[in-house]
C-alpha cells in the first residue's frame, strides 16, 4: 500500500465502525488518527451515558477497550490485533459492554 492510501483505508475503516457504533446505540464523540504513530488511533464514544474509548495501538498491535473514570480511562480489555477489522472490533465492544 502507498503511503497516501493508509489514511483512506483507516477513514473508511472508521465509517464502518461508526456505523457499527449507532447499532448499540452508541454515539461518536472524537476520533484521533496517529499516522506517525505506527497508525495508532483512538475513537471514543457514549453508551447508555457512559463514555468508552476504543484504541489502537499500531505499533504493538493491541486493540483496548477502555471506560472514562474522572479524569482517566480504566482499561476494561484488549485484544492483540495487528490490523483490527470491523469484526474484531465489534466482538470486542460486545464483550466489554456485556452486563
Amino acid at each position: 500500500m502507498k503511503p497516501q492510501e493508509y489514511p483512506i483505508a483507516h477513514f473508511r475503516l472508521m465509517a464502518e465502525l461508526a456505523a457499527i457504533l449507532s447499532g448499540f446505540p452508541a454515539q461518536v464523540l472524537e476520533h484521533h488518527y496517529h499516522d506517525d504513530s505506527f497508525g495508532s488511533w483512538e475513537i471514543v464514544f457514549r453508551f447508555k451515558g457512559r463514555k468508552y474509548r476504543l484504541v489502537f495501538n499500531g505499533k504493538d498491535g493491541l486493540l483496548s477497550f477502555e471506560e472514562k473514570a474522572g479524569t482517566g480511562w480504566i482499561e476494561i480489555m484488549s485484544v492483540q490485533a495487528e490490523k483490527p477489522g470491523t469484526d474484531d472490533m465489534a466482538c470486542l465492544i460486545r464483550s466489554a459492554l456485556k452486563p
